[in-house]
């Protein structure tokens, strides 16, 4: 039997660099100049999976108040978020959960035979924490939180050992970059 009861939460950082670079020549290679594109600085995604494996849809932080229009793959691929600095926030983390971890975990309890099933929700000690209130999610929800020491996530967080983060971080980079080719 798969382990749904056992969730970790983790967020990483894709750096798109401040600008990408593009050598431009002549045919006959005699003049050259370089353009430089903008491009994000960085994003911040949010993910969350079960000890089975199992995905919720992450959650991109864009560095920007007002967000662009993506390609529809990036929307059917991601959630997106917005904030100045484009790292998380308390306010951004306490919505994430709210909205899409606990609405995803009650519809994976309605389709099973364990409703009250409870639930370990494992994440580090971030200052964005402190927004969740955890009497409620575990007095509501059945969901208990595990707090990692902060900065041993190298260590101890399930995401960082395994690294699945490398392969989100291609395919959504790969999303936005053809996004903003066309």
């Amino acid at each position: 039997k798969k382990c749904y009861s056992s969730w970790n939460c983790d967020e990483t950082m894709l750096d798109g660099g401040k600008s990408r670079k593009k050598l431009v020549s002549e045919k006959d290679g005699s003049a050259e100049i370089a353009i430089e594109e903008p491009f994000m600085e960085h994003v911040t995604i949010l993910l969350f999976t079960s000890a089975a494996g199992e995905w919720i849809k992450p959650l991109a932080i864009f560095p920007l108040k007002t967000l662009p229009e993506f390609a529809p793959q990036v929307y059917e691929d991601f959630n997106i978020s917005g904030q100045e600095s484009g790292w998380i926030d308390g306010p951004i983390f306490k919505n994430y959960i709210q909205n899409f971890f606990v609405d995803y975990i009650a519809d994976m309890r309605s389709k099973s035979l364990q409703p009250n099933e409870p639930i370990l929700l494992i994440i580090d000690n971030h200052s964005s924490r402190d927004a969740l209130d955890a009497k409620i999610l575990w007095e509501v929800y059945r969901i208990l939180l595990l707090l990692i020491p902060s900065h041993s996530s190298h260590i101890t967080q399930p995401l960082d050992l395994e690294n699945p983060k490398r392969s989100i971080g291609i395919g959504f980079c790969r999303s936005v970059e053809e996004y903003f080719r066309e």
